[in-house]
């Protein structure tokens, strides 16, 4: 019970601050190419590091070599990990 009510304290406190939270918009990026835009919006955004989390099989495919090539254009540096299991359950992420 007070466990309870500690929680619901502290969630109408998180309610009241969230007000004043510089909140960051994502940005969403649609369409035919879209992931040939990313390397232009993270340089918009000033971003110099990415880290690009995959499963082993989508890393071994050769389907990140473009995006790889054209952080490498952009002067971004990117780590990729790839130890992660295919689609994900929420078990494995937490």
């Amino acid at each position: 019970m007070f466990y309870t009510l500690y929680c619901r304290m502290y969630q109408q406190k998180m309610k009241i601050a969230s007000k004043w939270i510089h909140w960051r918009t994502p940005i969403l990026i649609k369409g035919e190419n879209s992931l040939q835009q990313l390397p232009k919006v993270l340089e918009q955004n000033k971003q110099t590091r990415v880290l690009i989390v995959t499963d082993k099989g989508l890393s071994e495919s050769g389907l990140l070599d473009t995006l790889c090539a054209d952080l490498q254009c952009a002067n971004i540096d990117y780590a990729i990990y790839d130890k992660t299991v295919p689609n994900p359950t929420v078990r494995n992420i937490g």
